[in-house]
């Protein structure tokens, strides 16, 4: 039996358990405890088609997450990668957006939307959300080169060089 399966299997088992202890029975196990384990379930899934470069059932596996849970964060944030990296920067957009409305403090997906904006060459929005990003994590290297690399595009080489040499001073 795969690990997050046995785990969800198992929380489940603990909760009818406790329930049943309680003179509960198998009610004890909320709809939305067995929906959220069942979209942690189908997001793991999903990652492991995206690793296997399995983009179409990745995507498929994503959006079945975030029909057990409409505000998971992070399937709408994995569900935005799998988009950028087919390169169907409209939906990655939209996702990295919704991961953001759900979370507002996930970094990552500042960082990302800011890729995506870079991509479609919208350098404004771009900059605006690797801002964001460097807000909530003032001290990670990516987004500090990310910001340079978009200087960079842009022409302004002086802002381009400091962005560089204070990512490869945050560099371990």
């Amino acid at each position: 039996m795969k690990t997050g399966i046995f785990t969800a299997f198992v929380l489940i088992c603990a909760s009818f358990l406790v329930g049943k202890a309680a003179g509960e029975g198998i009610s004890a196990v909320s709809k939305p405890r067995v929906n959220q384990l069942t979209s942690e379930l189908l997001l793991d899934k999903a990652s492991r088609a995206f690793e296997e470069k399995n983009t179409e059932k990745a995507i498929r596996l994503f959006r079945a997450s975030i029909k057990y849970n409409t505000r998971y964060a992070e399937a709408y944030y994995r569900l935005g990668v799998v988009y950028a990296y087919i390169r169907n920067f409209k939906e990655a957009v939209s996702c990295f957006r919704k991961a953001i409305k759900f979370r507002p403090d996930f970094p990552k997906a500042y960082l990302n939307l800011g890729s995506t904006y870079g991509q479609l060459k919208n350098y404004k929005q771009a900059l605006f959300f690797y801002q964001k990003a460097l807000a909530l994590e003032e001290n990670d290297p990516v987004i500090y080169y990310n910001i340079g690399a978009l200087y960079s595009a842009m022409g302004k080489q002086e802002l381009a060089q400091e962005y560089f040499a204070k990512a490869k001073e945050l560099t371990p």
